[in-house]
Protein backbone atom coordinates (compact mmCIF):
# COMPACT_ATOMS: atom_id res chain seq x y z
CA UNK A 1 0.00 0.00 0.00
CA UNK A 2 1.56 3.30 -1.04
CA UNK A 3 2.41 5.86 1.66
CA UNK A 4 -0.13 8.27 0.65
CA UNK A 5 -3.62 8.98 0.05
CA UNK A 6 -6.40 9.66 -2.89
CA UNK A 7 -8.46 12.79 -2.73
CA UNK A 8 -11.57 11.97 -2.83
CA UNK A 9 -13.89 15.37 -5.07
CA UNK A 10 -16.51 14.84 -2.42
CA UNK A 11 -14.41 16.48 0.26
CA UNK A 12 -13.61 19.11 -2.30
CA UNK A 13 -17.64 20.19 -2.15
CA UNK A 14 -18.39 19.89 1.30
CA UNK A 15 -15.35 22.10 2.16
CA UNK A 16 -15.95 24.65 -0.18
CA UNK A 17 -19.47 25.30 1.83
CA UNK A 18 -17.46 25.29 5.02
CA UNK A 19 -14.96 28.21 3.89
CA UNK A 20 -15.42 31.71 4.04
CA UNK A 21 -13.12 34.65 2.88
CA UNK A 22 -10.44 35.54 5.76
CA UNK A 23 -7.14 36.66 5.49
CA UNK A 24 -4.25 35.42 2.44
CA UNK A 25 -1.09 33.93 1.80
CA UNK A 26 1.36 36.03 -0.14
CA UNK A 27 2.71 34.57 -3.06
CA UNK A 28 5.34 36.45 -5.15
CA UNK A 29 3.83 39.10 -7.10
CA UNK A 30 3.48 37.45 -10.81
CA UNK A 31 3.61 33.74 -11.71
CA UNK A 32 4.03 31.19 -9.14
CA UNK A 33 4.31 27.50 -10.50
CA UNK A 34 3.66 24.75 -7.71
CA UNK A 35 3.16 21.26 -8.09
CA UNK A 36 -0.16 20.08 -4.94
CA UNK A 37 1.40 17.27 -3.10
CA UNK A 38 -0.67 14.44 -2.40
CA UNK A 39 -2.57 13.70 1.34
CA UNK A 40 -0.01 13.18 3.86
CA UNK A 41 -1.18 9.72 4.86
CA UNK A 42 -2.89 6.53 3.05
CA UNK A 43 -6.61 7.01 5.42
CA UNK A 44 -6.55 10.61 4.20
CA UNK A 45 -8.39 11.48 1.64
CA UNK A 46 -7.75 15.63 1.18
CA UNK A 47 -4.44 16.93 0.21
CA UNK A 48 -5.45 20.48 2.03
CA UNK A 49 -6.43 21.09 5.91
CA UNK A 50 -8.93 24.07 6.95
CA UNK A 51 -8.35 25.65 10.27
CA UNK A 52 -9.27 28.69 11.77
CA UNK A 53 -6.92 31.17 13.57
CA UNK A 54 -7.29 34.62 15.26
CA UNK A 55 -5.43 37.82 14.01
CA UNK A 56 -3.27 40.17 15.76
CA UNK A 57 -3.86 38.98 19.31
CA UNK A 58 -2.16 40.83 22.54
CA UNK A 59 0.61 43.44 22.39
CA UNK A 60 2.28 40.73 19.69
CA UNK A 61 -0.16 40.61 17.25
CA UNK A 62 0.32 36.81 17.16
CA UNK A 63 -1.63 34.29 14.82
CA UNK A 64 -3.85 31.69 17.60
CA UNK A 65 -5.49 28.67 16.34
CA UNK A 66 -9.14 29.07 17.28
CA UNK A 67 -9.74 26.46 19.98
CA UNK A 68 -13.54 26.16 18.88
CA UNK A 69 -12.25 24.66 15.34
CA UNK A 70 -11.70 21.80 18.02
CA UNK A 71 -14.85 21.68 19.76
CA UNK A 72 -13.05 23.54 23.12
CA UNK A 73 -13.71 26.91 24.78
CA UNK A 74 -11.87 29.64 22.62
CA UNK A 75 -11.07 32.50 25.21
CA UNK A 76 -10.61 34.72 21.91
CA UNK A 77 -13.75 33.83 20.36
CA UNK A 78 -15.65 35.23 24.09
CA UNK A 79 -13.25 37.87 24.17
CA UNK A 80 -13.94 39.37 20.28
CA UNK A 81 -17.68 38.89 21.18
CA UNK A 82 -17.41 41.24 24.16
CA UNK A 83 -15.13 44.00 23.01
CA UNK A 84 -17.83 44.02 19.47
CA UNK A 85 -20.75 44.39 22.11
CA UNK A 86 -18.95 47.28 23.88
CA UNK A 87 -19.68 49.83 21.21
CA UNK A 88 -16.55 51.70 21.82
CA UNK A 89 -14.66 52.61 18.16
CA UNK A 90 -11.55 51.54 19.34
CA UNK A 91 -12.28 48.10 21.25
CA UNK A 92 -14.69 47.09 17.82
CA UNK A 93 -11.54 47.74 16.08
CA UNK A 94 -9.39 45.29 18.06
CA UNK A 95 -12.56 42.86 17.62
CA UNK A 96 -12.48 43.00 13.83
CA UNK A 97 -8.50 42.63 13.58
CA UNK A 98 -8.45 40.06 16.09
CA UNK A 99 -11.82 38.00 14.35
CA UNK A 100 -11.04 34.52 13.05
CA UNK A 101 -11.02 33.42 9.60
CA UNK A 102 -9.98 30.45 7.69
CA UNK A 103 -6.81 29.16 6.53
CA UNK A 104 -6.04 26.31 4.46
CA UNK A 105 -2.41 24.80 4.57
CA UNK A 106 -0.96 22.29 1.77
CA UNK A 107 1.97 20.87 1.25
CA UNK A 108 3.34 21.41 -2.32
CA UNK A 109 6.48 22.27 -4.45
CA UNK A 110 7.91 25.27 -6.18
CA UNK A 111 8.32 24.22 -9.50
CA UNK A 112 10.20 27.68 -10.32
CA UNK A 113 12.62 26.10 -7.16
CA UNK A 114 12.15 22.26 -7.00
CA UNK A 115 14.97 21.89 -5.02
CA UNK A 116 13.69 22.88 -2.43
CA UNK A 117 11.26 20.22 -1.95
CA UNK A 118 8.62 19.78 -0.56
CA UNK A 119 7.62 22.79 1.81
CA UNK A 120 4.18 24.40 3.37
CA UNK A 121 1.51 26.91 1.58
CA UNK A 122 -1.01 28.71 3.69
CA UNK A 123 -3.50 30.26 1.79
CA UNK A 124 -6.78 32.23 1.97
CA UNK A 125 -10.02 30.78 0.65
CA UNK A 126 -9.49 32.85 -2.31
CA UNK A 127 -6.99 30.03 -3.69
CA UNK A 128 -8.63 27.35 -2.52
CA UNK A 129 -12.03 28.06 -4.38
CA UNK A 130 -10.16 28.11 -7.31
CA UNK A 131 -7.70 25.17 -6.96
CA UNK A 132 -10.92 22.87 -5.99
CA UNK A 133 -12.84 24.30 -9.02
CA UNK A 134 -10.20 22.38 -11.29
CA UNK A 135 -10.43 19.65 -8.95
CA UNK A 136 -14.13 18.69 -9.54
CA UNK A 137 -13.62 19.14 -13.15
CA UNK A 138 -13.72 16.01 -15.08
CA UNK A 139 -11.59 17.25 -17.87
CA UNK A 140 -8.94 18.28 -15.12
CA UNK A 141 -8.96 16.00 -12.75
CA UNK A 142 -6.35 15.53 -9.33
CA UNK A 143 -4.13 17.60 -9.61
CA UNK A 144 -2.21 16.36 -6.59
CA UNK A 145 -2.03 12.78 -7.92
CA UNK A 146 1.71 12.17 -7.94
CA UNK A 147 1.82 9.89 -11.40
CA UNK A 148 -1.08 12.18 -13.09
CA UNK A 149 -1.25 15.42 -11.70
CA UNK A 150 -0.41 18.74 -12.86
CA UNK A 151 1.17 21.92 -12.23
CA UNK A 152 -1.13 24.75 -11.02
CA UNK A 153 -0.06 28.67 -12.17
CA UNK A 154 -0.66 30.66 -9.49
CA UNK A 155 -0.45 34.67 -10.31
CA UNK A 156 -0.55 37.45 -8.30
CA UNK A 157 -2.34 40.21 -9.73
CA UNK A 158 -2.60 43.75 -7.88
CA UNK A 159 -5.93 44.46 -9.47
CA UNK A 160 -9.15 44.58 -7.09
CA UNK A 161 -11.03 42.56 -6.49
CA UNK A 162 -9.30 39.07 -7.42
CA UNK A 163 -5.87 39.57 -6.62
CA UNK A 164 -4.63 35.89 -6.91
CA UNK A 165 -5.68 34.08 -10.38
CA UNK A 166 -5.27 30.36 -10.32
CA UNK A 167 -5.05 28.16 -13.72
CA UNK A 168 -3.67 25.01 -14.93
CA UNK A 169 -0.16 24.87 -16.29
CA UNK A 170 0.76 23.10 -19.32
CA UNK A 171 3.35 20.27 -17.40
CA UNK A 172 1.26 17.12 -16.52
CA UNK A 173 2.21 13.34 -15.71
CA UNK A 174 4.35 11.99 -12.87
CA UNK A 175 6.27 13.96 -9.77
CA UNK A 176 10.54 14.34 -10.74
CA UNK A 177 11.27 13.02 -7.25
CA UNK A 178 9.42 10.77 -5.87
CA UNK A 179 11.84 11.52 -2.95
CA UNK A 180 9.23 13.90 -2.15
CA UNK A 181 6.37 11.54 -1.29
CA UNK A 182 8.62 10.82 2.03
CA UNK A 183 9.00 14.25 3.38
CA UNK A 184 4.82 15.14 3.54
CA UNK A 185 3.94 16.95 6.71
CA UNK A 186 1.03 15.88 8.55
CA UNK A 187 -1.22 19.58 8.14
CA UNK A 188 -3.90 18.47 10.56
CA UNK A 189 -0.51 19.28 13.27
CA UNK A 190 1.12 22.61 11.64
CA UNK A 191 -1.41 24.81 14.10
CA UNK A 192 -0.39 24.43 17.69
CA UNK A 193 -3.34 24.79 20.05
CA UNK A 194 -3.45 26.70 23.14
CA UNK A 195 -5.01 26.22 26.30
CA UNK A 196 -8.25 28.81 27.38
CA UNK A 197 -5.95 30.48 30.11
CA UNK A 198 -2.62 30.16 27.68
CA UNK A 199 -4.80 32.40 24.72
CA UNK A 200 -5.27 34.91 28.06
CA UNK A 201 -1.91 35.14 28.89
CA UNK A 202 -0.99 35.99 25.03
CA UNK A 203 -3.70 38.01 24.90
CA UNK A 204 -2.80 40.07 28.06
CA UNK A 205 1.33 40.20 26.84
CA UNK A 206 1.87 37.80 29.63
CA UNK A 207 4.00 34.58 30.24
CA UNK A 208 3.02 30.66 30.55
CA UNK A 209 5.00 27.58 30.70
CA UNK A 210 3.81 24.75 28.30
CA UNK A 211 5.69 21.25 27.04
CA UNK A 212 6.40 22.43 23.65
CA UNK A 213 4.25 19.56 21.33
CA UNK A 214 5.87 17.73 18.14
CA UNK A 215 5.32 19.63 14.96
CA UNK A 216 6.86 19.67 11.95
CA UNK A 217 9.50 22.79 10.95
CA UNK A 218 7.73 25.60 9.43
CA UNK A 219 9.38 26.50 5.90
CA UNK A 220 10.10 29.55 4.48
CA UNK A 221 7.02 29.31 2.66
CA UNK A 222 5.18 30.48 5.62
CA UNK A 223 4.09 33.44 5.92
CA UNK A 224 2.30 33.17 8.75
CA UNK A 225 3.40 33.07 11.93
CA UNK A 226 2.46 30.13 14.60
CA UNK A 227 0.93 31.12 17.48
CA UNK A 228 3.72 32.35 19.85
CA UNK A 229 3.51 28.82 22.09
CA UNK A 230 1.80 25.61 22.52
CA UNK A 231 0.47 23.36 25.04
CA UNK A 232 0.40 19.51 25.54
CA UNK A 233 -1.75 17.64 28.53
CA UNK A 234 0.05 16.45 31.22
CA UNK A 235 -2.96 14.16 31.40
CA UNK A 236 -2.68 10.48 31.31
CA UNK A 237 -2.85 9.22 27.44
CA UNK A 238 -6.70 8.72 26.38
CA UNK A 239 -7.63 10.83 29.40
CA UNK A 240 -10.07 13.97 29.03
CA UNK A 241 -8.85 17.46 30.20
CA UNK A 242 -11.62 19.43 32.30
CA UNK A 243 -12.48 21.92 30.04
CA UNK A 244 -10.79 25.20 31.82
CA UNK A 245 -12.93 28.08 32.61
CA UNK A 246 -12.74 32.00 33.28
CA UNK A 247 -14.69 33.60 36.24
CA UNK A 248 -16.66 37.16 35.13
CA UNK A 249 -13.93 39.92 36.94
CA UNK A 250 -11.11 38.02 36.69
CA UNK A 251 -9.50 38.46 33.22
CA UNK A 252 -5.98 39.03 33.88
CA UNK A 253 -4.93 42.80 33.36
CA UNK A 254 -2.14 43.95 30.74
CA UNK A 255 1.54 44.78 32.26
CA UNK A 256 1.16 48.59 31.77
CA UNK A 257 -2.56 48.83 33.53
CA UNK A 258 -3.30 51.87 35.54
CA UNK A 259 -0.65 53.61 33.32
CA UNK A 260 -3.64 55.12 30.59
CA UNK A 261 -2.38 58.01 28.64
CA UNK A 262 -5.21 60.30 27.12
CA UNK A 263 -5.03 60.07 22.66
CA UNK A 264 -2.91 57.05 22.52
CA UNK A 265 -3.68 54.95 19.93
CA UNK A 266 -2.66 51.77 21.76
CA UNK A 267 -4.49 52.59 24.83
CA UNK A 268 -7.43 53.83 22.70
CA UNK A 269 -7.85 50.51 21.40
CA UNK A 270 -7.23 48.56 24.55
CA UNK A 271 -10.19 46.23 25.90
CA UNK A 272 -9.44 47.57 29.36
CA UNK A 273 -9.54 51.19 28.62
CA UNK A 274 -12.23 51.91 30.98
CA UNK A 275 -11.17 50.51 33.79
CA UNK A 276 -7.59 51.29 32.99
CA UNK A 277 -8.49 55.11 32.72
CA UNK A 278 -10.38 54.96 36.22
CA UNK A 279 -7.53 52.85 38.17
CA UNK A 280 -5.04 55.36 36.22
CA UNK A 281 -7.25 58.54 37.70
CA UNK A 282 -7.50 57.40 41.38
CA UNK A 283 -3.85 57.79 41.78
CA UNK A 284 -3.01 60.51 44.16
CA UNK A 285 -1.31 63.37 42.44
CA UNK A 286 1.46 64.80 43.85
CA UNK A 287 0.99 67.35 46.22
CA UNK A 288 3.25 70.83 46.65
CA UNK A 289 5.33 70.69 49.71
CA UNK A 290 3.89 73.67 52.04
CA UNK A 291 6.02 76.73 52.08
CA UNK A 292 7.39 78.06 55.43
CA UNK A 293 7.25 81.54 56.19
CA UNK A 294 10.57 82.93 57.24
CA UNK A 295 11.46 83.97 60.59
CA UNK A 296 10.27 87.57 62.92
CA UNK A 297 12.96 89.92 61.46
CA UNK A 298 14.79 87.69 58.73
CA UNK A 299 15.08 89.53 55.11
CA UNK A 300 15.28 86.98 52.55
CA UNK A 301 16.60 88.21 49.24
CA UNK A 302 14.99 87.05 46.06
CA UNK A 303 16.61 84.45 44.26
CA UNK A 304 16.54 84.22 40.77
CA UNK A 305 15.75 81.03 38.82
CA UNK A 306 17.09 80.14 35.56
CA UNK A 307 13.87 80.05 32.80
CA UNK A 308 13.04 76.27 32.74
CA UNK A 309 13.86 75.04 29.21
CA UNK A 310 11.17 74.99 26.16
CA UNK A 311 8.94 71.66 27.06
CA UNK A 312 9.24 69.53 23.87
CA UNK A 313 5.39 68.79 22.38
CA UNK A 314 4.60 66.28 20.10
CA UNK A 315 1.21 65.74 18.56
CA UNK A 316 0.44 62.97 20.58
CA UNK A 317 1.79 62.08 23.75
CA UNK A 318 4.34 59.29 24.24
CA UNK A 319 2.90 55.68 24.12
CA UNK A 320 2.75 53.86 27.27
CA UNK A 321 5.00 51.57 25.16
CA UNK A 322 7.82 53.64 24.41
CA UNK A 323 11.40 52.74 25.00
CA UNK A 324 10.32 48.87 25.59
CA UNK A 325 8.28 47.12 22.84
CA UNK A 326 9.26 48.82 19.49
CA UNK A 327 8.84 46.01 16.97
CA UNK A 328 9.23 47.57 12.84
CA UNK A 329 7.26 44.70 11.79
CA UNK A 330 4.40 45.85 13.82
CA UNK A 331 1.76 48.38 11.72
CA UNK A 332 1.36 50.11 15.06
CA UNK A 333 5.16 50.79 15.32
CA UNK A 334 5.20 51.57 11.81
CA UNK A 335 2.53 54.09 12.13
CA UNK A 336 3.68 55.98 15.14
CA UNK A 337 4.90 59.08 15.36
CA UNK A 338 7.22 58.68 17.67
CA UNK A 339 8.98 55.49 15.98
CA UNK A 340 12.40 56.85 15.41
CA UNK A 341 12.79 58.55 19.18
CA UNK A 342 11.51 54.81 20.32
CA UNK A 343 13.76 52.76 18.57
CA UNK A 344 16.75 54.64 19.66
CA UNK A 345 15.41 54.38 23.61
CA UNK A 346 15.33 50.56 23.24
CA UNK A 347 18.36 50.65 22.12
CA UNK A 348 20.15 52.21 24.90
CA UNK A 349 18.45 50.21 27.44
Amino acid sequence: MPGYGKADPAEAAAALSRVKRGGFWQPKKGLNHVRFMPPWAADQKRFWFETTVHWAVGPGRTVVHCNRDIGQPCFLCDEVARLQESGHPGQVKLAEDMGASTRILFNIVDMDHPEQGVQLFESGPQIFEQVVTYFGDPEWGDMSDPDKGYIITIDRTEQSPQYYQVRPGRETGAIKDRGWLENLQDLSKIRKVLTFEQQQAVYTGGTFQAEQTSQPTPTAQQTTAPAAGSAQNSAPQGAQAPAPSLVSGERTRRRCFSDFTEGDALCDRCPDLEDCKSETLKTPATEEPTKMAPPDGEVVEPVEMAPAPAPVVNKTPQPRCFGKLYDARTTDCQSCEHAESCKAEKTKG
